[in-house]
């Protein structure tokens, strides 16, 4: 009777104020959401308790579930910012390659919304526009090199694109500036 008020509990009360898109900062309730979850548990414990015993026993189990599963959401959330921190890196470092970025949310046994869920909370950009941000600075510092004698064909493939008209074109949607304008204004 404990466990399936417990159960009941967390399933209808607890769920839905702690899983909602994933924060980037640890898990607080705020004090209106602690006092709706205690009156809400002690309605339940009160309607399914027979005794003042049971109910003390079922307050008592009640509050350990909730901290556990807390813990556990706190945990997660944790290991959602690592992953999100790991992919950002890995991005940071390989840049240039060809990145699938669903071979990369395989490599850490997450589904693609989930992954993409944790950067964008973590980072407030999704994986693949972080790629190209990244991609695009780094041709921004090349393509302003006075000294630089890489045609833009080659500093496309340089940070990681295979098609140079397609460079351009995020290029100038990123930039405001074609690849050539923004190598000119340089010269």
């Amino acid at each position: 009777k404990v466990q399936d008020c417990c159960r009941n509990f967390c399933s209808s009360c607890i769920i839905p104020y702690t899983r909602g898109p994933i924060c980037s900062a640890p898990l607080e309730l705020a004090d209106s959401q602690t006092a709706a979850l205690k009156a809400a548990g002690v309605n339940v414990i009160m309607n399914l308790a027979d005794s003042a015993e049971e109910a003390a026993l079922m307050y008592s189990c009640f509050y350990e579930l909730i901290s556990i599963h807390l813990k556990s959401i706190r945990t997660e959330l944790k290991n959602a910012q690592n992953i999100a921190e790991k992919i950002k890196h890995f991005i940071d470092n390989n840049y240039y390659q060809q990145i699938s970025l669903n071979e990369l949310f395989k490599k850490y046994g997450y589904t693609r919304n989930h992954i993409y869920n944790m950067f964008k909370a973590r980072y407030h950009i999704s994986p693949k526009e972080y790629l190209m941000d990244v991609r695009i600075k780094k041709a921004k510092h090349l393509l302003s090199d006075k000294t630089s004698t890489l045609t833009i064909s080659e500093i496309a493939n340089t940070v990681g694109f295979n098609d140079p008209l397609y460079f351009s074109r995020i290029f100038k949607k990123k930039t405001s500036h074609s690849p050539s304008e923004f190598k000119h204004s340089f010269r």
